[in-house]
């Protein structure tokens, strides 16, 4: 497989498609089809939860005799597959499947994960069958992990085991204690837990094929293998008692049998998703296999959404095509067929000089169950792995350069859509002041029967942006912009593969989309070298063909941002518990800045650049942050530069119960750029009964989004500096410095105001006395400064700045190498 240059994005997914693909085949199979032509996938069962029939919820346990989770649990479970339970901030618990070298990658069966009564279950398909005979609890990984039976903690699992009348069957990696009668106690050791779950699949397999008198789920001489936790450890929760049924009423499980027809006319190679419609804790299914797949699936409404490809699936030069079977009624055995010469090709025309210029294309698509979960494939985040495991991306060097897709009817459960993305750009790593081209062409309700589009030039959008230099860094950038594109179903990232890398100074890029109304714009700026990275994320905003738009990136030095940060980040979901993957939410949805709840506050403190809609994250800084309640130091945070970049983002500050006194210094300090700082330093009256804050019906508080909150008064500053490209001014000179004083996103403007400036020349060693600031209406102001000789400075401008409100609240911010001097 060719690697293209300049593609991180999609060689990493295409890398990691491969142990998820093979997650059909099983344990000790081979990705693919069996001799006999089906994929050999255990039957999943229905999460117990949503079945019915239970005996009732478990009995709740004490809080008191639950042991607090720590951060991080690894569990081996009785099959052999490894699953890690993390717990955020909030108690949020997130469980995920590993290898078995302990590599955040799937294992060779798929599984089901559900949450029952606070627990998380994760349930291996080579399992499902065999909860009638295995206790699901042996799945509960956070009670596993809170009665010490985790791998930090244990190399066993205690167990009890019931055999039918005198039988002496051993059970794989099972060590029997003791045994009275019918029931024996007994441990597993971890290291022979996968010999177990190969005789479950084995067994399985046996059964189906009718090479084995007992039934499905059945295993020989046993009666039942259940969890035997010691009596110091926590209260074992209920066991879920009612199971699937195999035949005669329950929910009976039938097989589905998948032919595929490639483009050329024959036997295609699918991969894809299986997903229940009705029920989204069943499934989904990663379904991979040449010719003919089959599966076998509990009653119900099944989407299939596959791509059929001419050839091996780990080839990505190979044709394919996206064939989506939105609505399969399954009530019996019955096979489906997806032929790839219905699909039609994906045409792009754009009458624009792009001639030289990479092409880059996707297919994405999004199929939701009635409750609103599901599969969606996109360009952006984990997901992108789907689409190149699908075949449907196209980029230079990598994938066919033709996708294909087939029309869909309407559905009439849950919902299906569809959207192509293209874009057009230099595909020289260095910077380009090449215009870029990115278009999207959604499709709500499915795939249209023709995908062929014609785009004129007029009918882009036109984005006129500036970008500055850094003022304080004179060995130059990298520097690219970006884009997402996000629909109510998803987003997509443009460019689709790698960055597309600018110079300093004036450039443009052209949006279009086929349904404007669909699509929010995301812009975003990345400033790097080896030791440092910028990040600035712009205006979430719709954009209409033809409109035109004027932006500068990167302007004056970075200080605290007012704006308040959209919790869809760069295609990312943030929350108290910080940030994850997301596909769907409102991108125009913010969170305040600064807010208090009763006596909890909470701040999402961001920087910018001079343009108040900005707000990113300097990586790679030093940064220093302390809270202060009466004059005593409550909080304080600390981060050198060797880890993730830290800033105050999601951080909850403890109030006091009565109206008080704050204080909030932050500070940080760039590695690659010696002398650079920013110290800004707030104080603060904030109360209990502070009034309500007003937020849009698109604003949050935190921690607590259903509930109100009061803004905490901070003061910021945004600077308007007349700097060139450089971000220099002229020494020798006088020289403007404006700026304006204002409250957090959504507050209202502070009244009263007053400010003072002073600059140095040297570091900060001296300071010129503090120049009233001219009101110039709105809370902006302006002091005119001259600059000196350029020999008698270091060359760089540092200024702080005083400013404070008729409430008493106060800003001071010192920003080290604000802006440079030139002659």
């Amino acid at each position: 497989m060719k690697i293209p240059r300049g593609a991180p994005a999609l060689v990493i997914a295409a890398l990691m498609i491969a142990p998820i693909s093979a997650a059909v085949a099983g344990p000790g199979t081979s990705p693919g089809v069996t001799p006999g032509g089906t994929v050999p996938a255990p039957a999943p069962a229905p999460a117990p939860l949503t079945v019915g029939g239970l005996d009732g919820p478990p009995p709740a346990v004490p809080v008191a005799a639950q042991p607090a989770l720590p951060r991080s649990s690894t569990v081996t479970l009785v099959t052999g597959d490894r699953v890690r339970l993390e717990v955020g901030q909030d108690g949020t618990q997130t469980a995920s499947m590993l290898s078995p070298s302990g590599a955040a990658k799937p294992l060779g069966s798929t599984f089901t994960k559900l949450s029952w009564h606070g627990d998380q279950y994760v349930i291996p398909n080579i399992a499902t069958p065999y909860l009638s005979t295995v206790d699901p609890r042996l799945f509960d990984i956070t009670y596993l992990v809170r009665a010490k039976l985790d791998d930090a903690h244990s190399a066993t699992v205690p167990l009890k085991v019931s055999y039918a009348g005198s039988s002496t069957t051993a059970v794989p990696g099972v060590r029997v204690a003791s045994r009275s009668g019918a029931t024996g106690t007994a441990t597993m050791a971890k290291t022979q837990a996968r010999q177990f779950g190969q005789q479950l699949a084995d067994q399985w397999r046996a059964s189906r094929s009718g090479s084995s008198p007992l039934p499905v789920g059945k295993l020989a001489g046993i009666n039942r293998i259940d969890l035997a936790p010691a009596a110091s450890a926590p209260v074992l929760p209920a066991a879920l008692s009612a199971q699937p049924q195999v035949s005669g009423g329950g929910h009976p499980f039938h097989t589905l049998t998948v032919n595929s027809i490639d483009l050329d006319g024959s036997p295609g190679t699918v991969v894809g998703f299986l997903q229940n419609i009705d029920n989204p804790a069943v499934g989904p299914w990663v379904v991979q296999s040449t010719g003919t797949a089959a599966v076998s699936v509990p009653e119900g409404t099944y989407s299939l959404e596959v791509g059929v490809v001419s050839g091996p699936a780990d080839d990505y030069t190979v044709k394919a095509a996206l064939v989506v079977k939105p609505e399969i009624t399954v009530t019996s055995d019955q096979t489906v067929t997806v032929d790839a010469r219905t699909a039609k090709p994906y045409q792009v025309t754009v009458d624009a000089p792009v001639g030289d210029m990479a092409r880059e294309d996707v297919l994405t698509f999004s199929r939701k169950s009635v409750t609103g979960s599901g599969v969606t494939a996109q360009n952006s985040g984990l997901a992108a792995i789907t689409l190149v495991g699908m075949h449907l991306a196209s980029v230079p060097g990598f994938g066919n350069p033709t996708l294909y897709a087939a029309a869909t009817p309407a559905v009439t459960k849950g919902t299906f859509d569809f959207a192509g993305a293209t874009d057009f750009k230099d595909d020289e790593l260095a910077p380009s002041a090449k215009p870029a081209y990115f278009l999207v062409f959604p499709h709500p309700g499915g795939i249209p029967s023709s995908l062929t589009y014609t785009i004129q030039q007029s009918d882009f959008a036109t984005l006129h942006q500036k970008v500055y230099a850094d003022p304080a860094d004179d060995r130059g950038h990298d520097a690219d912009l970006n884009y997402r594109a996000y629909l109510p179903w998803g987003q997509l990232r443009m460019p689709i593969n790698g960055n597309a890398y600018v110079s300093t100074g004036e450039h443009i890029d052209y949006l279009y989309s086929s349904a404007p109304e669909l699509v929010t714009w995301a812009s975003a700026f990345t400033a790097f070298d080896p030791d440092r990275q910028v990040n600035i994320d712009g205006l979430h905003r719709t954009v209409g063909n033809g409109e035109q738009v004027v932006e500068e990136w990167n302007k004056g030095a970075l200080t605290p941002s007012a704006m308040a940060p959209y919790t869809q980040r760069n295609g990312l979901i943030l929350g108290s518990g910080g940030l994850s993957e997301n596909l769907a939410t409102d991108p125009l949805a913010t969170v305040c800045v600064a807010c208090r709840q009763d006596d909890n506050g909470m701040v999402f403190l961001t920087t910018g650049d001079t343009d108040p809609t900005h707000a990113g994250t300097e990586e790679n800084a030093s940064s220093k942050f302390d809270f202060y309640r009466d004059g005593t130091l409550a909080v304080s945070a600390d981060h050198s530069p060797a880890g993730d970049a830290f800033t105050p983002f999601a951080l909850d500050l403890p109030m006091l119960p009565t109206a008080s006194s704050y204080r909030v210094d932050w500070t940080t300090h760039s590695v690659s750029r010696p002398g650079a700082s920013t110290e800004t330093d707030w104080n603060f009256r904030s109360g209990p009964s502070d009034a309500a804050a007003k937020l849009p019906a698109t604003s949050e508080c935190a921690p607590d989004k259903s509930r109100a909150c009061s803004f905490l008064p901070l003061l910021f500053l945004r600077y308007d500096l007349a700097l060139n490209e450089q971000s220099q001014a002229p020494a020798n000179a006088p020289f403007d410095v404006d700026f304006t004083v204002l409250h957090q996103q959504n507050q209202s403007v502070p009244a009263g105001v007053g400010a003072t400036v002073s600059v140095s020349y040297d570091d900060g060693a001296t300071w010129s006395a503090d120049q009233p600031a001219t009101s110039q209406g709105g809370n902006r102001f302006g002091v005119t400064i001259d600059h000196p000789d350029l020999a008698s400075t270091n060359g760089f401008v540092s200024l702080r700045v005083k400013a404070h409100d008729d409430a008493g609240n106060t800003v001071e911010q010192t920003v080290m190498h604000a802006y440079s001097l030139t002659n």
